[in-house]
């Protein structure tokens, strides 16, 4: 823990009438970690679009009559819903390696502390414990969210198996709303979080 402590009160304490190493580095990666966060909750929301309007029908009531894709959507719009899943999981994935490397930039800057094989494996373990301890709190309530639009969906082409998933509503907009921002919230997070364990084995 010793580690952590002095990390956490090198980035957050300013000296000498200098601005703190955080709001420093905001400076410089508050943009890519923001495109990123974005992206990565574009992209889960339309895996939520393809989960309730294409899996969920396809495995329900309204598939039972025979294989393949549901008639939910028309060919041309299935081609167009697949078209923009791959478009935003690939600007989530440029967009990761982007912000990826501006982390990199900020990290590299400083040596690599001088630690034993004993020193350095209680740091590790603390880190993924943390690491792991945030992914949890970051993604929980979009998970959460996500689980019960799948679960309302499934409940409803049980129900009505004739029913049109185009034309019933099972999601309201401040549900899709909180799904996103939740989202981008909970990767902002983890973002900070995992920068904060790259620079834990740095000497700030």
């Amino acid at each position: 823990m010793k580690d952590l402590k002095y990390t956490l009160k090198r980035i957050v304490t300013a000296e000498n009438g200098a601005q703190a190493l955080w709001q420093t580095w905001c400076k410089v990666l508050w943009r890519d970690y923001l495109y990123l966060a974005v992206s990565f909750a574009a992209a889960a929301a339309m895996m939520l679009l393809v989960c309730r309007k294409v899996i969920v029908p396809m495995f329900g009531a309204v598939a039972s009559a025979g294989g393949g894709l549901p008639a939910t959507y028309s060919v041309a719009e299935y081609v167009i819903l697949f078209t923009l899943l791959a478009l935003v999981l690939a600007i989530a994935i440029f967009c990761s390696l982007r912000a990826h490397k501006a982390m990199r930039r900020v990290v590299m800057g400083y040596e690599k502390k001088e630690m034993s094989r004993e020193r350095h494996t209680l740091l590790l373990a603390e880190n993924t414990i943390l690491t792991l301890i945030a992914i949890g709190v970051a993604f929980l309530p979009a998970l959460v969210l996500f689980v019960s639009a799948v679960a309302a969906e499934n409940s409803l082409m049980g129900s009505v198996a004739q029913a049109s998933a185009t034309g019933v509503q099972t999601m309201p907009s401040w549900a899709v709303t909180s799904f996103c921002t939740t989202t981008v919230l909970g990767m902002l997070f983890l973002e900070c979080v995992l920068t904060f364990v790259r620079l834990a084995f740095r000497r700030i």
